[in-house]
């Protein structure tokens, strides 16, 4: 029984070779697949380039959210007098 395991494992990694194998006039692997294109990886770039836009909304938005508390302040101790 124990054979038998053995031999399907190595059947099985014998037509996993032969299917992944270059063909021929293929080359054996694709230099392409590790260089970085703007097509398809994004890279750290565009990640660094979307956290600093959205650190720059989160700015304008306390910026703006502290002028309106200012604004609101400002009227309420403001004191009019007759």
């Amino acid at each position: 029984m124990t054979a038998l395991i053995t031999l399907f494992a190595l059947v099985g990694f014998g037509l996993l070779a032969y299917y992944y194998a270059p063909r021929d006039g293929e080359p054996p692997w694709y230099p392409e697949r590790f260089r970085s294109f703007p097509g398809n990886d994004p890279g750290p770039s565009s990640y660094d380039l979307h956290r600093q836009l959205a650190d720059l909304a989160a700015l304008r938005a306390r910026r703006e959210e502290q002028s309106s508390s200012a604004e609101r302040t400002e009227r309420s101790t403001r004191r009019e007098v007759a």
